[in-house]
């Protein structure tokens, strides 16, 4: 347990320096052995992401989605590109999943006090641990999968500074896809439950007093919805 909240610490404390050498790292693992085994591995993709996130709980701000309440352009919304497809353990086993990254597209919000921010961040998402349920098809796949979704939410106070929450969020995902000729249209439910730290952190000097922010946890649900490039074997 200890071992798990360092390496918890260190990638919510240093999003902003390793999230990108993170994601080509996996990038390059996910991609270069994901069609070793084309009879018994599923369509890799490079994929286009729209997503959406809802919290499972939330008084931090009226203006995010939640489980229980959700408008269709409130907060958080995010863009971003992945992979899909398999990775090989070893000569005879082999997984399914999905490897995103997405950011945040900046938003206007109210916090619980009626503060006006900007709100933006991004994730990173690695489901690494999956089963296709139809993986005699080449044309219909259920991929259900185990990995963790990592991240930062940003906002900015204007005349208060800037504020970052970062997260390691461990999730379980369910991604439905149809593949045609040369396209892929998916979708993909993740719920994920935040173990990191709840409170926001100042990451400038400002003109004006701190805000005290309620805390957010992560934890709820991301949906996101795309098209994919099936890339040839």
């Amino acid at each position: 347990m200890e071992v798990l909240n360092k390496i918890t610490n260190f990638i919510t404390q240093n999003n902003n320096i390793i999230e990108m050498k993170i994601f080509l790292y996996l990038v390059l693992f996910f991609h270069f052995t994901g069609n070793t085994q084309s009879n018994n591995t599923i369509e890799t993709t490079f994929d286009f992401i729209f997503g959406k996130k809802y919290f499972q709980n939330n008084i931090f701000s009226p203006s995010l989605n939640t489980m229980n309440k959700y408008e269709l352009l409130s907060p958080l919304n995010y863009l971003g590109f992945g992979l899909t497809g398999s990775y090989v353990k070893n000569k005879k086993s082999y997984y399914d999943g999905h490897l995103e990254y997405t950011q945040i597209i900046p938003q206007k919000i109210y916090t619980t006090d009626s503060n006006q921010m900007n709100i933006s961040g991004f994730n990173l998402g690695y489901g690494f641990l999956g089963r296709d349920l139809f993986r005699k098809s080449r044309t219909i796949d259920l991929i259900f999968s185990l990995g963790f979704n990592t991240g930062r939410l940003k906002v900015n106070a204007l005349e208060n500074g800037k504020y970052k929450n970062p997260y390691f969020s461990p999730m379980i995902s369910i991604n439905p896809r149809i593949n045609f000729n040369k396209i892929s249209i998916f979708g993909r439910v993740t719920y994920e439950y935040d173990i990191s730290k709840s409170n926001w952190r100042h990451t400038n000097i400002s003109n004006g007093p701190n805000v005290n922010l309620y805390p957010i946890k992560s934890t709820g649900l991301y949906a996101v919805v795309g098209i994919g490039v099936i890339i040839p074997d």
